[in-house]
């Protein structure tokens, strides 16, 4: 006799949006986990390390759900509770907090369930609607030994890039939400032992505002980088949290300033982008190194908007040149792919793009060969070169490749041969291998619809784009341009690499020859696996619409 079926909320490890499923009321747990991990096709998702919790809220603290433990046991509501996926979970005592003066005063406590098996990014919304705290309140998070009450001297910073049991976390503690608005109280000369002090000139980019280029007296004090209007000022003008950014060196221009670009979406209205630079080199060196150490890159295992430079420095780096998510995907797009309608085209769900970028971000290398939907990697592989801090097409080159125009002219190939010499020779052999393997993509266009043209729409503004105003005009302005060149470059492959080779005879080791064997020495790909057959436990539908309950496919 066939159990009867109903309708869960679901949300993967590193998403946002969950998946609405059919589940069997009678399912386990721990066999529903399985099945997510077989249909879904998510290969480091499996039933022995994975556990549901009910999401908390602002009305309900959440609950870890047992694997033996059926639907119709649990006790939760399917159309508004949300089940996620969690490592380790295990109920901790999480408090919200504010800083007056050297006291610590709570202002809410609750018995949460956290995550100690994966990033403590993870948990931020989760707080968040546990506490009801607005989207755009920006907080970090610290941690005390006593559950009891809470003083400075017992606090220590956590780190959101690592998990909690990494940071030697006890379930017996308590973990402090923190404000990072309330820091902007901290007097200049307050700090004990500041890592670094001194004068820097600072520019900040918010959606489509850009500040003016102010000198400001910067502070770092733990993760956090404090900036001031003049020395010994009471009030700091701003605070950044470090935590939440990746660090890069500017490279578009010779003056000392590098980039702080944010890497957490959680916090609605945060600073995008921090341009900072210093007055010579040897001090430009000094803050970086300190700051990089607060960052994201401290974490060395963060993989989207990180400097490729600092990717491929990696001990787990299986290539000089190529990253090895570049690798994945191209090996498996090009085996398995080519004839995919609408490759690049078609977004599978964001809760999947969202885990698979989550678990390559832990350092997880997650590969495709039990993947049964390509338009997984397509769609990685697309974001991976959107979210570089710097494009392949470099910020330095931007105005000359814009002057090239539109192909037509005699010598337009000899020109663009010429800039492309002038790369360095690991951004080359990256170029050269995604270009050889979008030509194989377009050669295909009769099955998969992607000519060059639509091919260049998709990847040239990820690839070419000015350093400081994107969305501006003059970028928009530019796109035709962009795509024009992209698409030519797509067309005309292998006669214009190869024409860069014979300008600069050191682009001859890292040809496209080299690199497409090097890809395939450490992941052979494989044929997709489709969907285990059996008994069906559970079926992804789209969202549902509110107040109407959706009905199963046929």
């Amino acid at each position: 006799m066939t159990s009867a079926t109903m309708w869960i909320n679901v949300r993967l490890p590193g998403s946002n949006t969950p998946e609405v499923i059919e589940v069997e009321s009678d399912t386990t747990a721990a066999e529903c986990v399985h099945d997510i991990a077989e249909k879904l096709a998510l290969p480091s998702l499996g039933a022995d390390d994975i556990s549901f919790v009910v999401s908390p809220t602002a009305c309900a603290n959440g609950a870890i759900v047992s694997s033996k433990s059926t639907f119709r046991q649990l006790m939760f509501n399917p159309r508004d509770d949300v089940l996620e996926l969690w490592r380790s979970p295990r109920l901790m005592n999480c408090a919200l907090v504010f800083k007056e003066g050297s006291t610590v005063v709570v202002r809410d406590k609750k018995m949460l369930p956290m995550d100690f098996g994966s990033p403590l990014l993870q948990m931020v919304a989760n707080n968040q609607r546990a506490f009801s705290l607005p989207e755009d309140l920006e907080f970090t998070y610290q941690y005390s030994e006593s559950a009891q009450d809470a003083h400075t001297a017992q606090m220590r910073p956590l780190h959101t890039q690592s998990s909690l049991s990494e940071q030697d976390v006890s379930c017996d503690g308590v973990l402090l939400c923190f404000p990072v608005s309330k820091l902007l109280s901290s007097p200049e000369g307050s700090f004990e032992n500041p890592q670094i002090r001194g004068w820097l000139w600072k520019r900040s980019y918010k959606r489509d505002r850009v500040s003016t280029k102010q000198k400001r007296f910067f502070v770092l004090n733990g993760s956090f980088l404090y900036y001031y209007k003049k020395e010994r000022d009471a009030l700091a003008s701003g605070v950044i949290p470090l935590e939440y950014y990746v660090a890069n060196v500017k490279k578009v221009e010779k003056k000392f300033s590098f980039l702080l670009t944010k890497s957490f979406d959680g916090f609605r209205g945060m600073t995008t982008q921090y341009k900072l630079q210093a007055e010579t080199r040897d001090l430009l060196d000094i803050w970086l190194e300190l700051i990089k150490k607060q960052c994201v890159n401290s974490g060395n295992k963060k993989v989207f908007g990180v400097d490729l430079s600092e990717v491929l420095a990696r001990p787990n780096a299986k290539s000089r040149y190529i990253p090895n998510i570049v690798r994945s995907c191209v090996a498996y797009l090009e085996d398995n792919a080519l004839d995919v309608v609408g490759l690049f085209r078609i977004s599978p769900s964001a809760s999947i793009i969202e885990y698979y970028k989550s678990q390559y971000d832990q350092g997880i290398d997650v590969g495709f060969s039990n993947c049964n939907d390509p338009h997984i990697a397509a769609n990685l592989l697309k974001m991976y070169f959107r979210e570089l801090p710097e494009p392949l097409f470099t910020f330095e080159l931007y105005e000359e490749m814009i002057l090239l125009g539109k192909p037509g002219a005699a010598d337009y190939d000899d020109r663009m041969a010429a800039l492309l010499a002038r790369l360095p020779v690991g951004l080359y052999a990256l170029l050269n291998v995604l270009f050889s393997f979008l030509s194989s993509v377009a050669q295909h266009e009769a099955a998969n619809k992607m000519s060059a043209a639509n091919l260049a729409t998709v990847f040239g503004p990820n690839l070419l784009r000015r350093p400081d105003d994107q969305g501006s005009a003059a970028a928009v302005q530019d796109y035709g341009i962009i795509n024009a060149l992209v698409k030519h470059l797509i067309e005309h492959k292998e006669a214009i690499f190869s024409a860069a080779e014979a300008q600069n005879h050191a682009l001859l080791s890292v040809s496209r020859r080299r690199s497409n064997s090097a890809l395939r020495t450490s992941e052979p790909s494989a044929p997709p696996k489709m969907p285990f057959g059996g008994q069906r436990l559970l079926q992804v539908v789209p969202p549902r619409r509110p107040g109407r309950d959706p009905s199963p496919s046929p």
